[in-house]
């Protein structure tokens, strides 16, 4: 190097170089900033895609059905075989929580998997696709919970709030004492009337019947299979018998035969006064924001019986 190369450069020279870098840094903050995640309680602020637009799969029909209550169902891909109602049959279905198709869900390039809480190993090789959530959907508690924490997972954090808390006001109601016994049973087709699936107090739709003001003629903690034989039936001796049917399921003619078995025990005297009734609705069995609209048809089904 020569002698003229070694001549320090003018200070102004030095300054200026230094100006430019600071401009250049300002103006990669600028479009830093441009480029910041949405608010909270927007959809785009969950975890997203190379494309910046969240990409969620559901392996729950609970899920499904909260999602689009919260309003994020844009953003959701695929869904489970299991999700029936209005507005999901336009996604590909993924498998289930216990049996996912995990080439399919890789196909979708997810950026959010999210399923309710199950037994197994499934969410090792799902989170190697995409980060996974499982959130516990049993009790009451677990949901209302759950309900929060979703929304809390896919960016709407006070849409979930809201949506718990309405939950929470509507399914907490207690029946007066003097309520009717009711046992609420489900069919899932014909047994030969030699058992009855019937609604654990204890569970969602536990509450969902005290919400409707009735008393569960099974008032103890249930933990097994929810069914009782004949026997038990009468023992029981319900004020009322009240079958909860899916509409999408079984027609209104299906939905009175699966009365049949309960109607031929005449030594009830539910039976004898009448008081069997039918509640039909397309999300009857729902574990998500869908039962709220179950807690009006049920009540009103309780009140005409108890008129009988």
């Amino acid at each position: 190097m020569s002698g003229a190369d070694r001549t320090p450069r003018p200070l102004w020279s030095r300054r200026a170089a230094l100006g430019a870098l600071g401009l250049a840094g300002l103006a990669l903050g600028v479009f830093v900033l441009g480029r910041l995640p949405a608010p909270a309680d927007s959809p785009a602020s969950g975890p997203s895609s190379a494309a910046g637009r969240p990409r969620f799969v559901s392996l729950a029909p609970a899920v499904t059905e909260t999602l689009f209550a919260l309003g994020v169902d844009e953003e959701l891909v695929g869904v489970s075989q299991y999700c029936r109602l209005v507005g999901f049959a336009e996604r590909p279905r993924v498998g289930t929580a216990i049996t996912p198709a995990f080439e399919a869900i890789a196909r979708l390039e997810p950026t959010l998997i999210l399923t309710s809480e199950v037994a197994g190993e499934q969410t090792g090789p799902l989170s190697r696709i995409a980060p996974t959530r499982q959130f516990p959907w049993l009790g009451l508690e677990e949901v209302i919970g759950s309900v929060r924490s979703l929304g809390a997972a896919v960016g709407v954090a006070e849409r979930g709030a809201a949506l718990a808390d309405r939950m929470e006001r509507a399914l907490t109601q207690e029946p007066p004492p003097d309520a009717p016994r009711v046992l609420l049973t489900m069919s899932y087709g014909d047994t030969g009337g030699s058992e009855f699936w019937f609604i654990r107090d204890n569970s969602l739709h536990g509450a969902l019947l005290r919400a409707a003001g009735g008393r569960n003629a099974v008032a103890r903690a249930i933990t097994g299979q929810p069914r009782l034989s004949v026997e038990e039936v009468l023992r029981l001796d319900p004020d009322q018998v009240i079958l909860l049917v899916d509409a999408e399921q079984v027609d209104a003619a299906e939905a009175e035969a699966r009365l049949a078995p309960l109607r031929r025990l005449t030594a009830l005297r539910a039976v004898a006064s009448g008081r069997v009734g039918l509640v039909r609705r397309p999300n009857v069995f729902s574990g998500g924001p869908g039962i709220l609209e179950v807690i009006e048809p049920l009540r009103a089904e309780i009140q005409r019986l108890a008129g009988s």
